[in-house]
């Protein structure tokens, strides 16, 4: 099975976007619950609804 490569996404521009369709909303969506699962894991001591 071929690999699948990924282009990286600029979060920058991802979060500081104010408009968008309701797949670019879900394209952020994603990209925030990956971020928070990664500092979750660096940082097991805080809080899980924070």
């Amino acid at each position: 099975m071929a690999r699948k490569s990924k282009v990286p996404i600029n979060m920058s521009a991802l979060l500081q976007t104010t408009t968008g369709t309701l797949a670019h909303i879900q394209t952020k969506t994603n990209s925030l619950t990956i971020l928070a699962d990664i500092v979750r894991q660096i940082c097991p001591d805080l809080p899980e609804d924070a």
